[in-house]
């Protein structure tokens, strides 16, 4: 199993692994976390069906995507 990197930053998120994910705040037009197994991150970008998810492996990481998804809410 490949480990990744993922920075939740003042640009957005981004996640290195087998593809690298990147998404800047202003592109997220919604987000939800999902817990299939393992938890993660899925990011609607603004103006299209396009989806982004992004894999959280440890517990600072999912704290970190619940915030996210709380704060695409308001």
């Amino acid at each position: 199993m490949r480990r990744s990197i993922t920075e939740i930053d003042a640009d957005g998120i981004r996640q290195s692994g087998l593809v690298n994910r990147r998404v800047a705040w202003g592109q997220i037009a919604s987000a939800r976390v999902a817990r299939w197994g393992a938890t993660r991150l899925i990011v609607r970008r603004d103006g299209g069906p396009y989806y982004l998810v992004f894999h959280g492996g440890t517990p600072e990481l999912r704290a970190a995507f619940e915030r996210v998804a709380q704060a695409s809410r308001t």
